[in-house]
């Protein structure tokens, strides 16, 4: 990670295997980034259903006046 990159970093979260968040302080606003490595589309229906039941909690649980990327 970049030297600014670290200074702005306020926090990272890994969800699990294929979900991790990172916050940072910015300029302007804080930014909230979720980075996911989705199933692919032969993957059982019950491992995607759970992936995207957990993707929207953790973009649940992002603070609203964030900025939110997701990757």
């Amino acid at each position: 990670m970049h030297k600014n990159s670290a200074k702005a970093l306020i926090g990272w979260k890994p969800v699990n295997e294929r979900i991790i968040t990172a916050r940072f302080q910015t300029k302007h606003a804080k930014v909230t980034v979720v980075q996911v490595y989705a199933p692919t589309e032969t993957s059982p229906v019950e491992e995607k259903d759970a992936f995207y039941e957990q993707l929207q909690t953790t973009l649940d649980d992002v603070p609203s006046y964030d900025v939110k990327l997701l990757l």
